[in-house]
């Protein structure tokens, strides 16, 4: 029995629901991210007056988790707005934090060390398509998505 291949791209565009492209998620190995993604829409009903998790968005989270497999999995959050963003901590106190918009664009901020001097903090923000932002944000922090 010869077992079936699973083309990310495909399945996402074919999942109809946020169920569907949480299960992609999971059935491609990124069983915590999947496991995250299941609890914040769980949380939906215990906050009947936010926005729920925009699909689109997180149809461009998932493909991002899944195009970018190498990476630590994150830390997830959805905004009031329903817009899923992903962070990851850079030691000893900074971090990178990126923000799916359904427009395929993402709002990225990373704040860490200087190269000149561990104590002060550089701050570096800004939009990009989703198809830059690893360019973009890898060289300013690659401690933490290596």
């Amino acid at each position: 029995m010869v077992a079936e291949r699973l083309d990310p791209a495909t399945a996402l565009a074919a999942a109809a629901t946020r169920t569907a492209i949480i299960e992609v998620v999971r059935r491609l190995k990124h069983e915590a991210v999947a496991d995250r993604l299941d609890y914040l829409i769980e949380l939906e009903a215990e906050e009947p007056d936010e926005e729920p998790m925009d699909i689109d968005s997180l149809r461009a989270v998932a493909a991002f988790v899944l195009s970018e497999g190498e990476l630590h999995d994150p830390d997830i959050g959805v905004g009031s707005d329903g817009v899923v963003g992903l962070s990851w901590r850079l030691p000893p106190d900074g971090m990178v934090y990126l923000r799916f918009k359904h427009s395929g664009v993402v709002r990225y901020a990373v704040v860490g060390p200087t190269e000149n001097d561990a104590d002060q903090r550089a701050h570096v923000a800004g939009v990009v398509p989703i198809t830059e932002v690893m360019e973009t944000i890898r060289p300013l922090a690659p401690q933490a998505l290596a």
